[in-house]
């Protein structure tokens, strides 16, 4: 039986002058045509329309809200919710400190934003392709992300990634991209990749691996500058006399995770004399201060560095 795609006709019904038998007519034509939609219905759809099966009904919209189609991976094809990467710059797409590709990281170990060797002097190679990183480990090499505990709840976790590294999470064994671990909440976890490609690396809350959250840069950035940032500040004014203070106010781009390490440099002054002071010992802000050389316009520029990694 085909699904109808021909009008019920009415033309006996709608003449006016039809008879019981052509009348006749008109009806089961309707009523065929009835039959043939109701045999087109899905099955779900008939049991709520025949309420014979509510029951059944019920108990399959409670499982998928309970989490019971723990099956989908995706939603048209993205990711299922913002914010279930627990990974910060899973893309490598933030790199503040500006590392080049192949070069040696230095003693804080940190390459791109939130990644880390094991040594000072080890390298990885990277490169980007239609805004996708693909990071390469050298043999006998390995990388790391410490998640602080304060992101992580008590439960299995999964990580995903691409690419033909082995990863773990804490202390459990290497293994391909999908592997599940127990992770105590509150406590911080270090993910870590031997030898192999990486790219966009996720660990998300449950047993299942679900498709790579791609978050906006900016929110990206802001989330790394918990543990790390770089910015400068323009100091400006008009001295009467040499040895005259001027000092601004700074406020961090985000509050930092504790009171950061911090290192700066004066790149450009005008009438600034040494030494350079830097008050202030907090999360959130800082207060650098010059001093005039003599009467006249001040203007000194401090680049800094600011560190509050795990």
């Amino acid at each position: 039986m085909t699904y109808p795609t021909a009008a019920v006709n009415t033309a006996n019904a709608d003449a006016g002058t039809d008879v019981p038998a052509t009348f006749r007519t008109d009806v089961l034509d309707a009523i065929q045509k009835l039959n043939q939609m109701i045999a087109h219905t899905s099955a779900f759809a008939a049991t709520l329309l025949d309420g014979v099966d509510a029951a059944a009904v019920r108990a399959t919209l409670v499982a998928a809200a309970s989490g019971g189609n723990a099956d989908i991976t995706s939603w048209s094809g993205g990711p299922l919710a913002g914010f279930r990467n627990r990974i910060i710059n899973g893309n490598f797409g933030v790199n503040q400190r500006a590392y080049v590709s192949g070069a040696a990281v230095g003693a804080s170990l940190y390459g791109h934003d939130r990644w880390k060797m094991a040594a000072s002097g080890d390298t990885y190679t990277f490169s980007t392709t239609a805004n996708v990183t693909t990071v390469t480990i050298p043999a006998g090499k390995v990388l790391r992300q410490v998640i602080e505990g304060l992101n992580l709840e008590t439960g299995t976790y999964t990580l995903s990634w691409s690419g033909t590294a082995q990863g773990k999470i804490g202390a459990g064994s290497y293994g391909a991209s999908g592997i599940t671990g127990a992770i105590t909440g509150g406590t911080n976890t270090t993910i870590e990749f031997g030898p192999g490609t990486v790219s966009k690396v996720q660990l998300e809350f449950g047993s299942v691996a679900t498709a790579f959250e791609q978050r906006f840069y900016q929110q990206e950035l802001l989330i790394c500058q918990r543990y790390y940032q770089v910015n400068y500040e323009i100091i400006t004014g008009s001295a009467t006399a040499g040895m005259m203070s001027f000092m601004k106010t700074v406020k961090f781009a985000v509050d930092m995770r504790v009171n950061p390490s911090r290192s700066y440099s004066v790149s450009a002054s005008t009438n600034c004399g040494t030494p350079y002071t830097w008050y202030g010992s907090s999360r959130a802000v800082f207060f650098p201060e010059v001093q005039s050389v003599a009467a006249g316009y001040v203007s000194c520029q401090f680049d800094y560095m600011l560190s509050a990694e795990l």
